[in-house]
């Protein structure tokens, strides 16, 4: 019997890339990147906007699609020695668990939920870092793509409704988009803690402090066996050794330096000037100590 399917998502550079590898790496465990993300797939869907929102009323374009993506196959490997295949025929007799990492399906982690009987994990970052991680990445985002989904505006957004047309109509600083899509986000986030409590909400900055209990937590919750190996794959992903920052695609990361990082890229205004902004929906999730 196939187990649940696997959902990680929240703000990307969230860390969800980092917790769906660590995972991943378990036995029986498929990994499946970002169907949501339109610049990887368009699954031939037209018009596909980025955080897609999909429930059980606009469905029809996206359900078969999501649907083959869950559909795990082990392909044989190529190599000839008998370990590799030893591995594929023990992964082949199970069925895998699939894992799909995609904070921009953020949005419809409740459809995938409740159509695709997902496990769902969400992970929270501290504005600031989120900031940050957005600024130096030079990431723009287009907030039509909000104002485009109608459903979207009228059940999640529409508290903030003037903000997005105010950055839809005319490009803004990448340090003002950030903030607003670290409110869009986890302002939905808090709706989906609040309406789910059989779900895993994390927060980055408590895994990366001590990621081996953290690990542990999230292996528990989802049901997976935690044992030596994941114990050093985690260990190897988040030493003191590795680089606090690098290539986007780089996990090895030093996550306890990681944590504090954006103290020393911002200055005293600049962390005002966040924290003022995100703090109605930030206090749900952060104290007075996480900003000092």
């Amino acid at each position: 019997m196939r187990a649940n399917p696997i959902l990680i998502t929240g703000a990307h550079r969230s860390g969800t890339t980092w917790v769906g590898k660590i995972i991943s790496s378990s036995p029986g465990i498929q990994y499946v990147h970002e169907p949501f993300n339109i610049d990887y797939n368009n699954c031939g869907i037209s018009p596909f906007y980025w955080f897609q929102y999909v429930t059980r009323g606009n469905e029809d374009p996206f359900y078969d699609y999501i649907k083959k993506r869950l559909t795990a196959e082990i392909t044989p490997p190529a190599e000839k020695r008998v370990e590799p295949w030893s591995r594929w025929l023990a992964s082949a007799a199970q069925p895998a668990r699939v894992l799909m990492k995609d904070p921009i399906a953020v949005f419809s982690c409740e459809w995938l939920a409740a159509r695709f009987g997902m496990d769902v994990a969400v992970i929270i970052r501290h504005p600031a870092a989120f900031v940050d991680c957005i600024q130096r990445r030079n990431w723009t985002h287009d907030f039509s793509h909000f104002l485009k989904q109608p459903l979207l505006m009228e059940e999640h957004l529409s508290p903030f409704k003037e903000e997005i047309v105010r950055l839809a109509e005319k490009r803004h600083d990448i340090f003002d988009q950030a903030i607003l899509l670290w409110k869009l986000i986890y302002h939905v986030v808090g709706k989906f803690r609040l309406r789910h409590a059989d779900w895993l909400f994390i927060k980055h900055e408590d895994l990366s402090l001590d990621p081996e209990s953290g690990f542990r937590e999230i292996f528990r919750h989802l049901n997976i066996k935690f044992n030596k190996a994941a114990r050093k794959i985690i260990g190897e992903h988040s030493s003191s050794s590795n680089p606090i920052d690098g290539d986007i695609h780089l996990i090895k990361r030093n996550s306890k330096a990681i944590v504090k990082k954006w103290k020393n890229e911002f200055t005293s205004q600049q962390i005002k000037k966040i924290r003022e902004s995100v703090e109605p929906i930030s206090r749900n999730f952060y104290a007075n100590e996480d900003w000092e």
